[in-house]
């Protein structure tokens, strides 16, 4: 994911551009332009904002989108158009000081985690410190390991312990985890997010249908250590940072196998 402060088109996207041959006149807006535009969102109504977002980040025609680099073009502004297009609604949550509903809205959608994660940004100066915790949790849930900004963001908040973990494993000192994963071993004890279970670890390594998993990994994992537990999705799912060890892969597969 890009800073907030690279959102918008600059040269060096242009020239990528330009050097896998697309050649266009639509408007590909820049920094100052998407800023300017974010700030004047928050007073337009559906129609103007609509307008504005077909006038200042307008996407390719569909009977256009025949080439990859047309498609990252249409996808690049789409993110932007979400970005601006749900701005208003999380602005309108910061006015009213109604931090729940921010939350909840907006840990669904990472269009707009440029903007509240920009150093010194929503995030860092205007959202109470008693949300952040849950919020940073939900995002990382909802999107994953790859974002930095979460997995930044993730390894701030100081271990929480064992009295989020279930009444079973309480009193453990060390608990047993498990994880489906692309990456390779080196980079196993990088990912914040393990399970309980191996059912589930089983699941995403072998039936989840966007499987990206070549490996199936075992570690231990010191309670004191956790940061967040969450079982929302039935994956009783452990948060933590950089604090796995005894790694081992159970199982492996080769890439594109099924």
């Amino acid at each position: 994911m890009r800073e907030f402060a690279e959102s918008g088109f600059d040269e060096l996207d242009m020239e990528y551009f330009e050097e896998h041959g697309l050649i266009t006149d639509r408007h590909m807006i820049n920094q100052e332009e998407l800023e300017k535009l974010l700030d004047a969102s928050v007073n337009m109504s559906k129609e103007e904002l609509d307008a504005a977002l077909d006038k200042y980040i307008p996407l390719p025609p569909m009977d256009e989108i025949t080439s990859k680099i047309v498609f990252e073009e249409f996808r690049m502004k789409g993110d932007l158009r979400s970005m601006v297009g749900f701005y208003p609604r999380a602005m309108k949550c910061v006015r009213e000081g109604d931090w729940k509903e921010f939350c909840e809205f907006v840990a669904g959608v990472y269009q707009l985690f440029p903007v509240v994660f920009a150093d010194g940004g929503l995030f860092d100066n205007e959202m109470p410190y008693e949300y952040k915790r849950d919020f940073i949790v939900q995002c990382y849930i909802n999107h994953g390991d790859e974002l930095d900004p979460l997995v930044e963001r993730l390894s701030n908040f100081d271990p929480i312990g064992a009295s989020v973990l279930p009444p079973e494993y309480a009193d453990l000192d060390v608990i047993t985890v498990y994880r489906a994963g692309e990456e390779d071993i080196e980079e196993a004890i990088e990912r914040c997010s393990w399970t309980l279970s191996k059912d589930v670890a089983d699941f995403f390594m072998y039936k989840y249908d966007r499987r990206h998993a070549n490996y199936l990994y075992k570690a231990k994992l010191a309670t004191k250590d956790v940061i967040a537990y969450t079982n929302d999705r039935e994956e009783f799912e452990v948060i933590q940072f950089g604090s796995v060890h005894d790694i081992e892969v159970l199982d492996s597969l080769a890439k594109g196998d099924e």
